[in-house]
């Protein structure tokens, strides 16, 4: 991957700028690894079901994330960062699952301030993963390479 070039300090060097490349929102949105190591222990296809259930649950947790914040209802927030934690993070939704974990912790310090912030950046990463999880889906059929 070609990285852009830095922009120039005032005195025609690097020095004065500091550039910091970010994934893409396909490469942060799953970990690759994570679903290879679930192909390579339970096969492709049972391996595609459990992703394709894991997709379906994660959809369905996200939608009523969204309703239980717009319902001010804090225990309902908690149980669903609770179910994000475990599934998405099996099916290589690791960041869903890194998020999911960072939300349960504002739930449990009960800070209104950081709910609605941690909540949208939790929502942003699922449906990212989301769109990046079918397209990686279809190919764990694939006998060659790794398959996603």
């Amino acid at each position: 991957m070609r990285r852009p070039a830095a922009p120039m300090g005032e005195n025609g060097d690097m020095s004065a700028t500091i550039v910091r490349i970010l994934p893409t929102a396909r490469e942060a949105a799953l970990d690759i690894d994570a679903i290879e190591a679930l192909r390579e222990a339970v096969g492709p296809h049972l391996c595609r079901e459990i992703i394709e259930d894991g997709i379906l649950h994660a959809t369905d947790r996200l939608a009523a994330l969204e309703r239980a914040l717009r319902e001010d209802d804090w225990a309902a927030v908690a149980r669903i960062a609770r179910d994000l934690i475990a599934v998405p993070g099996q099916i290589g939704m690791t960041e869903v699952s890194r998020q999911a974990r960072a939300l349960l912790d504002v739930c449990v310090a009960h800070d209104p301030v950081a709910l609605h912030a941690v909540a949208a950046r939790l929502l942003r990463t699922g449906r990212d993963a989301l769109m990046a999880a079918p397209f990686d889906a279809d190919r764990l059929d694939d006998e060659g390479g790794r398959g996603v």
